[in-house]
C-alpha cells in the first residue's frame, strides 16, 4: 500500500507517528469551546451578548409565541427531566411440572 507516495503514513495508510501531515487537533480546542467563546462576545456595535441574544430569543419563542417545545424545554432544562419510577412487580408465581408421579 505504501509505495512511497504518501509520507508520513504506514504502511496501512494510516498517518504514521511524528507525520508532518497532519498534527492533529490542538489541546484543549473543541467545537463546544469556540461556540461558547462566540456566545460570550459581544457584536460590534451592540450592547448584547450573543448569549444574551440567544437567551432572549428562546424567551421570546416559549412565552411570546406560546411555543409548547420551547416551554417544555425550558422547564427540563430548570428542573431536570422527569424521573422514570423504577417500580417492579415481584410478585411472581413459579409453577413447576414434576411429570407423573412413581408408582
Amino acid at each position: 500500500m505504501n509505495n512511497g507516495k504518501h509520507k508520513g503514513r504506514t504502511a496501512l495508510g494510516k498517518f504514521a507517528l511524528g507525520n508532518k501531515i497532519s498534527k492533529g487537533r490542538p489541546p484543549g480546542w473543541t467545537l463546544t469551546s469556540m461556540i461558547r467563546e462566540k456566545l460570550e462576545s459581544v457584536p460590534a456595535g451592540e450592547k448584547q451578548s450573543y448569549a444574551d441574544k440567544l437567551v432572549q430569543s428562546v424567551m421570546d419563542k416559549a412565552l411570546v409565541e406560546r411555543d409548547h417545545h420551547s416551554q417544555k424545554m425550558i422547564m427540563n432544562y430548570i428542573d431536570g427531566m422527569p424521573k422514570e419510577k423504577g417500580e417492579v412487580d415481584l410478585n411472581v408465581k413459579f409453577v413447576v411440572d414434576l411429570g407423573k408421579p412413581k408408582e
